[in-house]
């Protein structure tokens, strides 16, 4: 069970893997704990789904990748990989291939331990020691992004100064204007 912990993590990095893959120069940001942006807009939908069954641990991963174009209904900002490379050459084969070999790399490092994937995921968590706003069983929370501790839970320094862990909730960074 501890691997599949990690699989969102992994899956986040396997996408960004691809986005510097097949659009070079592209400065792929990992939204916590799993959202794929490129300069604020999402690239990538990311859902992992875990069970049990008898003494066995199932996992399902779902990952869709903006390849072509936005979808209309993306209620945000959103980019796609043609417009990173700035060209239409890319097709779903290329970004299939591409993150299948991704995903088996990263997911073959998240067999091994949190511990790398963290630091990887740390070298692209967006927002990182900024304001972010946290909205957790629908209060917001507000803080400094300061860490993803070993279980990777979002570590939240509070304007008090207390550090909070959080284990789910949804992310937006706080624009000062």
């Amino acid at each position: 069970m501890a691997v599949a912990i990690r699989l969102p993590f992994a899956a986040a990095l396997a996408v960004s893997d691809v986005a510097v893959q097949l659009a070079p120069g592209t400065d792929a940001r990992l939204k916590w704990p799993n959202d794929v942006r490129i300069d604020g807009a999402k690239l990538s939908g990311i859902l992992i789904e875990t069970g049990s069954h008898a003494d066995s641990v199932w996992v399902a991963a779902g990952i869709g990748i903006n390849v072509s174009h936005v979808p209309d209904s993306a209620g945000q900002s959103a980019t796609c990989i043609a417009a990173l490379r700035g060209d239409t050459a890319v097709t779903t084969d290329m970004v299939l291939e591409a993150l299948r070999a991704a995903f088996a790399r990263r997911l073959e490092q998240a067999r091994g331990g949190f511990a790398s994937l963290r630091t990887d995921w740390l070298e692209r968590a967006e927002g990182l020691g900024a304001t972010i706003r946290v909205t957790a069983a629908g209060e917001p929370i507000e803080g400094v992004f300061e860490d993803m501790d070993a279980s990777g839970a979002l570590v939240l320094r509070l304007p008090n100064g207390v550090l909070q862990t959080i284990r789910a909730g949804d992310v937006d960074l706080v624009r000062k204007v």
